[in-house]
């Protein structure tokens, strides 16, 4: 059982290291991507320019695979005007569409293959990032490492009830002076009768 444990935990260790290289790797490229596509279709440039970053974004998506099919996503080829479709097996990223969406980056840009490839691209970092963190979760509990939990204020019960008490006197003074006034605007209206 310690073996399979020790495997266990080797592989998800394994699959964090490719995670932060490709990040590492990749980072700074994708946010240029991001930058220059934003600002390339705003200026109506040409689709040269684009179609070299597609290039880089085709690179970068044979780099993201893991053995057990964690990272791995398939992007599948299509002409320019059509929409790509996206892995049913990564819900991840059509929450990235989303999320990507109210940052105000897809709307910069053209419905064409390559706005579509650069949402799978962002979206498939930010499982990375996901993935990272369950790897992390799941090492803690075979290594039997618990988080520590913050320890909630203790109340002072005995100012506490003398709160409570403070506040229910008024109220119990009010409810002992509304049969009172009933009564009296009862009264005047059989008088004013």
């Amino acid at each position: 059982e310690s073996e399979e444990t020790a495997k266990l935990v080797e592989k998800l260790v394994g699959i964090k290291e490719l995670a932060d290289q490709t990040l590492a790797e990749e980072g700074l490229i994708l946010t240029q991507i991001v930058y220059k596509v934003a600002n390339q279709q705003r200026r109506q440039s040409e689709f040269g320019t684009i179609k070299k970053l597609i290039k880089l974004i085709q690179a970068h998506k044979e780099t993201i695979k893991g053995e057990n099919g964690l990272l791995e996503v398939d992007l599948k080829s299509n002409r320019e005007g059509k929409c790509l479709e996206l892995s049913e097996k990564y819900g991840a990223m059509q929450e990235a569409c989303r999320v990507i969406s109210g940052r105000g980056l897809i709307s910069k840009l053209r419905v064409n293959f390559f706005a579509n490839y650069l949402v799978c691209i962002l979206a498939i970092t930010s499982r990375i990032h996901y993935v990272c963190d369950q790897v992390l979760k799941t090492t803690s509990k075979l290594l039997g490492h618990t988080p520590i939990k913050p320890e909630k204020p203790k109340e002072n019960s005995e100012s506490l009830k003398m709160l409570l008490g403070k506040r229910a006197e008024p109220d119990k003074e009010a409810s002992e002076k509304k049969p009172a006034k009933k009564a009296a605007k009862k009264k005047r209206r059989l008088q004013n009768a």
